[in-house]
């Protein structure tokens, strides 16, 4: 396995993608005659809050990218495939991972995750492709509609605000209140009794 930023950091973006998977894939190629058809599985680690101890870990596995289609423009000039290849992985990983380039955004969607996660999933956790689409959504309203995006923005750091004053999590927000009667407790009790005495 080769993390191919060279780099460990808890921010959720790709950083800069550095050659050396590729050369050395393309590399290993031209050692065997290019006979081999080496392959590169893109991998993408998503984890929920990567800061945090034992925190869960989604893995999504990409396309495998074969070197043979780059053999002929490898043999005409190392250097640019080389480069060209990166690019391909760069492109594959940010396909299987929740990529956020602009820092200030980040603390913003992690909010914005954490309401959705409530609304559209009865998981702990929220589903890659859906932390992919907030991200593409909060950059288009940036960039085409500041009015809706700084609105939001306000209404949701305000919302949480709030949350924190009260001391409560958005989890709890829309649970019943309702408990179980004595009467309910009772007869649930004396039927695990009766059904699970045998066990």
């Amino acid at each position: 396995m080769i993390f191919p930023e060279g780099t460990i950091e808890n921010e959720r973006r790709i950083r800069f993608i550095k050659t050396g998977a590729a050369r050395i894939a393309l590399g290993t190629a031209k050692e065997n005659n290019y006979s081999l058809n080496m392959k590169i599985l893109p991998v993408g680690l998503n984890y929920t809050m990567s800061s945090k101890f034992r925190s869960e870990l989604s893995i999504a596995f990409g396309k495998p990218l074969e070197t043979n289609d780059f053999i002929e423009a490898y043999q005409n000039n190392e250097t640019t495939t080389a480069r060209a290849l990166t690019l391909k992985i760069e492109e594959s990983i940010k396909a299987l991972v929740i990529n956020i380039d602009q820092e200030e955004h980040n603390e913003f969607i992690e909010k914005l995750e954490i309401i959705y996660k409530t609304e559209l999933t009865p998981s702990r956790n929220l589903p890659t492709e859906i932390s992919q689409k907030i991200v593409k959504g909060v950059k288009y309203f940036q960039l085409h509609n500041h009015d809706i995006f700084n609105e939001t923005k306000f209404k949701i750091d305000n919302y949480f605000e709030k949350l924190e004053q009260v001391k409560i999590a958005d989890i709890k927000i829309g649970e019943s209140d309702e408990k179980p009667t004595l009467f309910l407790m009772t007869i649930e009790a004396i039927f695990k009794l009766i059904f699970g005495l045998p066990l």
